[in-house]
């Protein structure tokens, strides 16, 4: 525990700000500290968002709890407002999940992110040549397939991508807990894959996203981790616990 003059964490509507005080900190604002280093990130509430509320009507369609789900847009991460009321310790997995998003798409350039993030789909919209072409010919027939498109088709750039935020999870789970809780909670991670949360990215590909994960896991016991971020967790959480 850190007490005395420490650096806490006051949540604002914007971001989080950091003041001294003589008060004991706790986990969660120790931790959103040690957030910073990787990610300069902004919180706002999702209720609050006007962009929010607009990508919900489209994504309510296929996932009505798309306002119970963490969010994460450029440098802001959109909490649900339960979450975003009540900061607790339990969000570590949360922000830490979302902070590996920041990263990769740092890694991979936003452009290169978001268009494995919305492949196939992002090709939906050629069905609108067909506005184009249905007075010349019988090509608005070809275009119309692009409606095909907005199928729940499997999407291995999203997968891709979730797998590594959903890595952490699993490992926070497995740092936290212990093994037999993330033997429990992987197949609700697998879940997230298939369902309807991200559109059936991964549908058909229980087994084989179910061994990535264990192959990894097995990996990260063996203290050989993704990444400096990943160390940098499952050394502040063995910093609390043993306290």
């Amino acid at each position: 525990m850190v007490k005395g003059n420490v650096l806490c964490v006051k949540l604002d509507c914007l971001t989080f700000t950091i003041e001294s005080d003589n008060q004991e900190s706790t986990m969660f604002e120790r931790f959103l500290l040690l957030a910073r280093v990787h990610m300069p990130f902004k919180i706002k509430c999702k209720d609050d968002s006007k962009l929010m509320r607009f990508l919900g009507f489209f994504v309510k369609l296929f996932n009505p709890r798309f306002n119970k789900y963490t969010t994460i847009l450029g440098n802001t991460i959109y909490l649900p407002k339960p979450l975003y009321d009540n900061p607790h310790e339990n969000q570590i997995p949360l922000f830490a999940h979302e902070i590996v998003h920041y990263r990769h798409r740092k890694r991979l350039t936003t452009a290169l992110y978001r268009f494995l993030f919305l492949f196939p789909q992002v090709f939906a919209p050629i069905c609108l040549l067909s506005l184009l072409a249905i007075w010349f010919s019988n090509w608005w027939l070809l275009s119309l397939l692009g409606l095909g498109l907005l199928s729940p088709i499997p999407a291995p750039g999203r997968v891709y991508i979730e797998k590594h935020g959903y890595l952490m999870s699993l490992a926070i789970a497995y740092w936290r807990y212990g093994s037999d809780f993330a033997a429990y909670l992987l197949p609700r991670i697998v879940k997230q894959f298939t369902g309807n949360a991200y559109y059936y990215m991964g549908a058909g590909s229980q087994h084989d996203i179910t061994l990535w994960f264990w192959i990894r896991l097995t990996r990260i016991q063996n203290e050989n981790y993704p990444d400096d971020f990943f160390k940098a967790v499952h050394d502040f959480l063995k910093e609390e616990q043993d306290g």
